[in-house]
């Protein structure tokens, strides 16, 4: 049972964040009343994870985000950017298309839409800024 030390709440407002893990070898040390010891059941617990004193176990606040709206919103954004590749390659064929009278660049941005289903903004200012589309 991992022992560890907890910041009973940061500069920002975050409660019980893990400040430090202790090995096995080391021990405990004075620390100042903002802070706590505690014995997790969590075994890979990891620095900046929260601790809940009720079941003692820690948990990744990372993966709670990835698994909200605006954190599938931000995952969405970034696989569809990653597909639609390189601004500079994207205006070449935009160019290309205009010049042979192809769409081989809105088929690209299509496959790529088509891909990675739209997860709508969770936040006002988190829009599509161009188009209202998908």
């Amino acid at each position: 049972m991992p022992k560890i030390l907890v910041i009973k709440e940061t500069a920002h407002g975050a409660k019980n964040i893990v400040s430090q893990i202790l090995s096995e070898t080391e021990e405990e040390f004075e620390v100042y009343e903002d802070f706590s010891w505690h014995n997790t059941t969590t075994s890979d617990v990891e620095h900046g994870w929260v601790y809940d004193p009720d079941t003692k176990t820690c948990s990744d606040p990372s993966v709670e985000w990835l698994n909200s709206a605006a954190g599938k919103r931000q995952t969405m954004k970034s696989e569809r950017e990653e597909a639609y590749g390189a601004i500079g390659d994207q205006l070449d064929a935009i160019y290309r298309d205009m010049r042979d009278g192809t769409s081989k660049w809105v088929d690209h941005i299509t496959a790529a839409k088509a891909k990675t289903a739209k997860v709508d903004a969770v936040y006002p200012l988190d829009k599509d800024s161009v188009l209202d589309s998908d």
